[in-house]
Formats: C-alpha cells, structure tokens, sequence
C-alpha cells in the first residue's frame, strides 16, 4: 500500500507527462492545486481518497490510450 501523498504525486506526473491528443492535461488547475495540497500533507478524508482513486482511475485510463497509439491501425 502507497501513502496517498504518492498516489497524488502520481496521478500528477501522468497528467504533466502524457500529450493532451491521448488523455493527458485532463485535470484543472484546481484539481492539480488540490492533489498538490494531498503530496504535501499527506493527509487525506475517506472522501479525499475516493477523488483521488477516480483520478488515478483517469490517469490509467489516458495512459492507455497512450500506450496504445500506432496499434489500432
């Protein structure tokens, strides 16, 4: 089990790294301040990790796409 601090951070690094044409920048800058808030506190409510596991869930869906470009032709 991660801390929820990576979790964020994760969710953070797959937003920033993936090009928008397959998923990626899909947070605001709102959610990006949020998450920011979770990787340095640390400190999360039920309802914090369930958001949380929703955007790590947007995250994997994006990378998916990313991953699978060139392949569907």
């Amino acid at each position: 089990m991660e801390p929820w601090c990576r979790a964020a951070s994760y969710a953070l690094t797959l937003d920033w790294t993936m090009p928008k044409a397959f998923g990626g920048r899909f947070l605001t800058k709102a959610e990006r301040d949020r998450l920011k808030v979770f990787e340095r506190s640390g400190r999360v409510t039920n309802a914090d990790a369930a958001w949380i596991e929703e955007v790590v869930a947007l995250a994997h869906k994006a990378a998916e796409t990313w991953r699978a470009r060139g392949k569907a032709a």
